[in-house]
């Protein structure tokens, strides 16, 4: 808006510049009517000229804006008008408003201005105007995230929903997700570096060796969610893991085996479109369990395969959707 109020400023000196021409040369050379209009045709030629350049260069980022210039433009242009009057030519007020001719003198540029806006502007690319910088952007993004919290944000634009092939990251899903159970996963990411410090990096070696001390040592740190349940739980799931890592070479060959092998890709458009778990995710779950890992209900297996990249469940219209397909 600044450089917009900034431009009054060439505009008044255009006008000033064309009434001294009316007074000077072109009452000179012909009538007083006929040098009106001349001042007329040229003042608006001068001022359009300017405003198309301006508009072209810096365009409003809608009619909006161009009508809020237009009045800001409007309201200054009465006030250098009445400080003429009042100060400079020190005339009575009644006397200045009498001669003051608003739509005259004022408010035919402000229809150009507004004309130039709305024959100029669509013809502006949304490209240019971004990379002029005249019109932030932000990607789209899925339904559920909550733009107000960067932590969020980051989550969803660097992690969710990118295919996990490291078990140790497996691991730390399975642990954060475990932790999860009742709460929103927000809370969880909030103490996510607080969890990586009590549970050794998310090694499951370690984990696995965590005795009943402690287990007790991690019911007094603040840094994670202090749940006997799952605090027993994220060692169970250590050794199960482990038991499963030796079985099949690696967790990850383990888990990716319910999907063939291939992130398994959803048309989600709305937040009624997120299932709450999936056939896969529910047969997922069961042999886990039956593996003796906990917390590990369906719907807590189907955000896994989520967050680690065994389901897609980007929005259709979301900016990661692309590039993690696009990534394989």
């Amino acid at each position: 808006m600044l450089r917009y109020v900034l431009l009054w400023f060439p505009l008044l000196i255009a006008a000033i510049v064309n009434g001294a021409l009316r007074q000077t040369t072109y009452a000179r050379v012909m009538p007083e009517l006929r040098a009106h209009q001349l001042s007329t045709a040229t003042g608006a030629v001068l001022i359009g000229a300017l405003m198309w350049l301006f508009i072209s260069t810096w365009p409003p980022a809608s009619g909006g804006d161009a009508w809020m210039i237009g009045l800001v433009w409007l309201l200054m242009t009465v006030a250098f008008e009445l400080f003429m009057g009042l100060v400079l030519r020190k005339k009575p007020l009644a006397e200045v408003l009498a001669e003051y001719n608003l739509f005259a003198g004022h408010v035919w540029p402000l229809l150009l201005l507004w004309i130039t806006f709305f024959i100029r502007s669509p013809r502006i690319s949304v490209q240019t105007c971004i990379e002029r910088g005249t019109i932030m952007t932000e990607p789209i993004r899925c339904p559920w995230v909550d733009i107000t919290k960067p932590l969020y944000v980051s989550y969803h634009d660097v992690e969710w929903g990118v295919p996990v092939r490291d078990d140790r990251t497996m691991f730390e899903f399975l642990t954060l997700e475990a932790a999860q159970a009742g709460l929103s996963w927000y809370t969880i990411l909030q103490r996510r570096e607080g969890y990586r410090r009590a549970f050794a990096g998310f090694d499951p070696e370690q984990v696995a060796r965590f005795d009943d001390a402690r287990c007790a040592q991690l019911l007094a740190d603040p840094a994670i969610i202090r749940n006997r349940a799952k605090i027993a739980a994220a060692v169970a799931n250590a050794r199960a893991f482990l038991r499963v890592r030796e079985e099949f070479g690696s967790f990850t060959d383990y888990i990716w085996r319910f999907v063939d092998g291939r992130p398994i890709v959803h048309d989600i458009h709305t937040l009624a479109d997120y299932p709450a778990t999936t056939p896969e995710a529910e047969a997922l779950s069961r042999d886990l369990r039956s593996r003796k890992f906990q917390f590990m209900g369906p719907i807590i297996v189907y955000s896994h395969m989520q967050a680690t990249g065994l389901v897609n469940d980007h929005a259709v219209n979301c900016f990661r959707r692309g590039e993690i397909l696009a990534a394989g």
